[in-house]
């Protein structure tokens, strides 16, 4: 996204929302991360990034985007 001199926002890539409780309009995504999370979260904060997914269908666990993200700050 850049801001124009008219203070127009003009996007660069075609917009995508996720749901959002409390606006029916969504949620303007402004990052698709991929399977290098956990080095963006290294390289910028530094802290260290442990991903569990547990899926489990008899405890509705049975879905995409299961995945917790903990990250600890070094020391």
């Amino acid at each position: 996204m850049t801001v124009e001199r008219n203070g127009q926002i003009q996007h660069l890539l075609e917009m995508v929302y996720h749901g959002n409780p409390i606006s029916n309009e969504g949620s303007l995504v402004t990052f698709d991360y991929g399977m290098d999370f956990t080095e963006l979260i290294f390289r910028s904060p530094g802290m260290n990034t442990t991903i569990y997914l547990q899926k489990d269908p008899r405890m509705g666990l049975d879905a995409e985007f299961l995945d917790v993200f903990i990250s600890k700050k070094t020391e």
